[in-house]
């Protein structure tokens, strides 16, 4: 069957793709044995801060924070090697891989994210292994619900005025 270039099949990467709440839980044992209790708390403490002012998770922005606070904490470096070099595809959700490959039989399937543009390629692309998926950021006041209101990001996918966009929560996918 030929895909039809007009369907765009949209996947969210946290908690959709990806269990983001096991990384988070990771990377919160993880911090309480490098840095301790506390510590560890003050690193939330800078990451909610983060994402009230950005509106979105900055991982490595709380870390650089943190940084300025603590500059000679010992497990500093071996946090963000953790970060940086998490095996994202250990936490992905069963079968989500083939959920995404399923629905490109109908269109194409793109990775549509609102988080930081660092961390959130690094996740997808550990995660999707060799499959390559675009990856959007259309940013938080955009909606994309018709052709008309599409963000900047995904115009280049449509090529038509009159395509298709199905958002695909892979929970209820099947």
């Amino acid at each position: 069957m030929a895909t039809d270039n007009s369907v765009v099949f949209l996947f969210d990467v946290d908690n959709t793709l990806l269990d983001n709440d096991r990384v988070t839980a990771d990377l919160k044992r993880h911090l309480e044995e490098q840095v301790g209790h506390d510590r560890q708390q003050r690193y939330w403490d800078f990451f909610e801060q983060l994402r009230t002012e950005l509106g979105y998770a900055d991982y490595l922005g709380a870390l650089q924070r943190y940084r300025v606070e603590y500059p000679r904490e010992p497990g500093l470096l071996t946090v963000s090697h953790f970060l940086t070099n998490y095996p994202f595809a250990t936490r992905l959700y069963p079968d989500s891989l083939d959920a995404v490959e399923h629905v490109k039989q109908w269109g194409k399937a793109v990775v549509l994210s609102d988080g930081d543009v660092v961390f959130q390629p690094l996740k997808v692309e550990r995660s999707s292994g060799a499959q390559e998926l675009p990856l959007s950021f259309p940013g938080k006041d955009t909606t994309p619900m018709t052709h008309k209101s599409w963000p900047a990001c995904l115009r280049p996918i449509s090529r038509s005025t009159e395509s298709v966009i199905c958002a695909a929560m892979l929970r209820n996918l099947f």
